[in-house]
């Protein structure tokens, strides 16, 4: 999960050293680049963490009103997020969550009983005070993906580039899921804040194979941050 403005998904201002997902600005290294990424190396309930079956819960779907609408396609460098549609929220605890953009990730970061997925997409909403809740949608090799098709077919190859707005529903990303894995963790890119409220669904959606390839010829070979451990403060939410 990549933090932007206003809890959307960007890099971060100049003023911060730049980070990427290999060598010496990855990863294992954010925590140390400037203070502002200081939770990256000490937090104690950071994302993605490794997710057990046996977790998951019927009961913590949460609740989507997605509309169709203009969305702007922008690569920040780090993915291409699609900000957008207005009107588009998530139901949480009697909180409305207001959607503000989905991206991606390859391979998956959060893994399930230790395996990772062929990507990873990250619906991000923030409620009127700036708290996040983010559902995550883990994607198997299969058929094509058709919503994601048109998407695709203009993804922005160089950082900074926007395609031409384009009509986008979330709602058709959303797979049919049973159950979903519902913990507080963490952004999984600097400055890695953490008391994110995630909601990663159990059922995987498709993307082909030629899909996976065309996002990694733009980003490289991985835009995963590792699996994090577990400390004692990162539970999964648990509701009477």
């Amino acid at each position: 999960l990549i933090l932007l403005t206003t809890a959307a998904c960007a890099p971060m201002p100049p003023a911060h050293p730049h980070w990427t997902y290999a060598g010496a600005h990855g990863p294992a290294h954010w925590g140390e680049l400037d203070p502002h990424y200081r939770t990256c190396r000490t937090g104690h309930a950071q994302t993605p963490i490794d997710l057990a079956v046996a977790e998951a819960d019927p009961s913590e779907l949460p609740l989507l009103s997605y509309t169709r609408g203009p969305a702007k396609l922008t690569n920040n460098g780090h993915t291409v997020q699609f900000a957008g549609p207005a009107g588009s929220t998530l139901s949480l605890d009697g909180a409305t969550y207001a959607l503000q953009q989905v991206h991606f990730h390859a391979p998956s970061e959060h893994t399930v009983d230790g395996r990772a997925y062929a990507m990873e997409a990250h619906f991000v909403h923030a409620d009127a005070a700036g708290q996040l809740a983010v559902v995550g949608v883990l994607y198997d090799v299969g058929p094509e993906n058709a919503p994601l098709a048109p998407l695709w077919a203009v993804l922005p190859t160089k950082a900074g580039v926007a395609a031409p707005d384009l009509a986008f529903d979330p709602s058709a990303l959303i797979p049919t899921a049973p159950a979903a894995w519902h913990y507080e963790g963490s952004l999984t890119t600097p400055p890695c804040t953490e008391g994110v409220e995630w909601f990663v669904l159990v059922a995987p959606a498709a993307v082909s194979a030629a899909q996976v390839a065309r996002w990694k010829a733009i980003f490289g070979p991985s835009t995963a941050r590792p699996v994090q451990p577990r400390g004692e403060q990162h539970f999964l939410v648990q509701h009477p």
